[in-house]
């Protein structure tokens, strides 16, 4: 089975985290993807963790050597554009998360995030149907009792521009 996985998952794999064990069962039991943004997100993350002196620049550095050897097929995000953008205008969240949840939608599988503000936009936003396609990592998946009006669809005419 594929999953998309984020950087606040992919995160787990180098620095010991809540959630560490789920993300690094995740990364054994699937084949995993993620737009290649997920190189820049981890760097960035590690960047703040030196900053909020979670991490030494020495622990830094060897987190980033391993950057790299991550379980996760990248795809480019070129092609991803164009969904992340109508993702992101119509849950007002951040383009760079909607990239990931843009994948899913493209691959038709599911987003695991550790990110609740982005997983708590999707299940505010869309229908349920669609929200069940992206999983908070270390939380049961149960059914939303949210009233969801709106259903995400790409319009066809990007769809066929990403074939």
């Amino acid at each position: 089975m594929r999953l998309v996985v984020d950087a606040s998952v992919a995160i787990k794999w180098l620095v010991p985290e809540a959630d560490s064990t789920h993300a690094l069962e995740i990364a054994s039991a699937y084949d995993l993807v993620a737009p290649q943004l997920i190189y820049a997100e981890c760097t960035n993350i590690v960047w703040k963790k030196v900053r909020r002196g979670e991490l030494t620049t020495e622990e830094a550095q060897e987190a980033a050597m391993f950057i790299d050897t991550f379980f996760v097929r990248t795809v480019a995000m070129k092609e991803l554009v164009p969904v992340a953008l109508d993702l992101s205008l119509n849950l007002d969240h951040s383009a760079h998360d909607c990239f990931y949840f843009a994948l899913a939608i493209l691959k038709d599988c599911r987003l695991v995030t550790a990110d609740r503000k982005l997983r708590g936009r999707i299940a505010e936003t869309l229908a349920e149907t669609e929200a069940q396609r992206c999983l908070l990592l270390g939380v049961p998946q149960r059914s939303s009792r949210n009233v969801h009006n709106r259903s995400y669809s790409m319009n066809p005419v990007r769809l066929a521009t990403l074939s």
